[in-house]
């Protein structure tokens, strides 16, 4: 059943979609206020348990009598959603043996398990509908994040004593970059899932996101601006068929790059050289953000030898702030996805995130269409993304790698309602 006219069509269903949309993609900004607001950020968060409660025992059902291609998917099989387990369990097991509790670590968990039920439980149409929701949900959510900004001009809660960076929807400058490019990678997905060309709500979309950059300033959105701006382009390369074989080379050796990229980062770190003759003047010249950069290099170094001392369970996830940045004399965290996990977590934990990536990846090659193409784009600025700012428990990832695995290849368009025009 649906409602609707000509330009405009409406399920019922969408009403539950939106609905776990707030339970998925709530503001962090809840969080930062605290006292009532964090507890209804953790409440709402962990209506996502009740989805899995409700649902996980029909899920196991039809894993066992399947009736219908929607119900392929099996636990036995799926060695991305396991790895992603494992990696979960490691980093609990880390902070009993470090001492320490972090209730989001389990709402991290909750969200990211949901997450994928919705989407291995429906139908092939239904996923689309429920990503096309995700995608008009977020949306919204940067608009009214660009709002405050404007009518907010000093944040909307004051941070000033752990943070240097104003407040708004979506926390601060660096935390934007997560939900931005999550949103713009879920419209050129479904843009090249249903055609060969973006929506022109992508390309409004990015007008947005450059419009809340330049609002914040140069010295606390290079790296975001850089990485919306490079997105679109590798998008509309897509468009032309350029970089689809490029695409499928670098899927088929990913190992290899993810070698070389990890050699680079810890020449960087570690060879004085490279740093002040290559990679400082090039910063230098392309922003004023070098002084940020040498600050960065201080604390990966810091996190490295945090991780070196403890190898196996790392720190525990309550070690958040544990090294004193030369940028503000501040506590602060690792400014890289990979150590923050190692010094969480250890090794172990980095293993698993690591496998999680590469068998994502795997996923992505077995797909030879050109919205997978665009989500590898997706995937991998992600990974850029990580080199230099860190959330390991960000939700936002892991989604895009749960539509590498529960959403086929097969040509939709003509089945989709109206509003998939967007």
């Amino acid at each position: 059943m649906k409602l609707g006219v000509k330009s405009f069509s409406f399920y019922p269903s969408d009403f539950f979609n939106f609905l776990m949309c707030v339970v998925l993609f709530t503001p962090e900004i809840f969080k930062s206020l605290g006292g009532t607001w964090n507890t209804l950020y953790i409440a709402v968060g962990f209506l996502s348990l009740l989805y899995i409660i409700v649902q996980l025992p029909f899920r196991l059902l039809r894993m066992n009598y399947p009736t219908s291609s929607a119900n392929r998917i099996s636990f036995k099989n799926n060695s991305i959603i396991i790895v992603f387990l494992c990696f979960a369990l490691w980093v609990i097991i880390s902070d009993l043996v470090a001492r320490s509790f972090n209730v989001s670590i389990f709402l991290f968990v909750s969200k990211v398990f949901c997450f994928y039920l919705m989407l291995a439980n429906s139908k092939q149409e239904k996923k689309i509908r429920l990503l096309s929701c995700v995608y008009f949900y977020c949306y919204i959510i940067i608009l009214i994040n660009v709002l405050t900004q404007f009518m907010y001009p000093k944040g909307i809660v004051n941070v000033s004593l752990f943070s240097w960076q104003n407040y708004y929807f979506l926390k601060n400058a660096n935390s934007f970059i997560f939900f931005y490019l999550f949103t713009l990678s879920l419209g050129c997905i479904l843009s090249f899932y249903s055609r060969k060309r973006l929506k022109l709500s992508v390309y409004i979309l990015v007008a947005i996101e450059i419009i809340s950059y330049l609002k914040e300033g140069a010295q606390s959105s290079t790296t975001g601006f850089i990485i919306i701006v490079l997105s679109l382009l590798l998008n509309c390369l897509l468009m032309t068929g350029i970089l689809k074989k490029i695409i499928r080379f670098i899927t088929k050796h990913f190992f290899i790059f993810l070698i070389v990229i990890t050699a680079i980062f810890l020449s960087i770190i570690f060879s004085e050289y490279i740093r002040t003759n290559i990679i400082l003047p090039l910063i230098s010249h392309l922003s004023s953000d070098e002084f940020s950069f040498e600050a960065r290099i201080y604390i990966w170094d810091y996190s490295i030898q945090s991780v070196l001392s403890h190898p196996f369970f790392g720190l525990g996830t309550s070690s958040t702030r544990i090294i004193t940045s030369i940028l503000d004399k501040k506590m602060t965290s690792s400014h890289n996805n990979y150590l923050q996990i190692a010094v969480f977590a250890g090794f172990p934990a980095l293993a698993l995130f690591i496998s999680f990536i590469v068998l994502t990846i795997k996923k992505i090659y077995n797909k030879n269409q050109l919205w997978v193409s665009s989500l590898f784009i997706a995937v991998f600025l992600f990974m850029i993304v990580f080199l230099v700012e860190q959330n390991p428990f960000n939700e936002l990832f892991f989604y895009l790698a749960l539509i590498s695995l529960c959403v086929d290849g097969s040509d939709v368009s003509k089945k989709l309602p109206a509003t998939e025009e967007m």
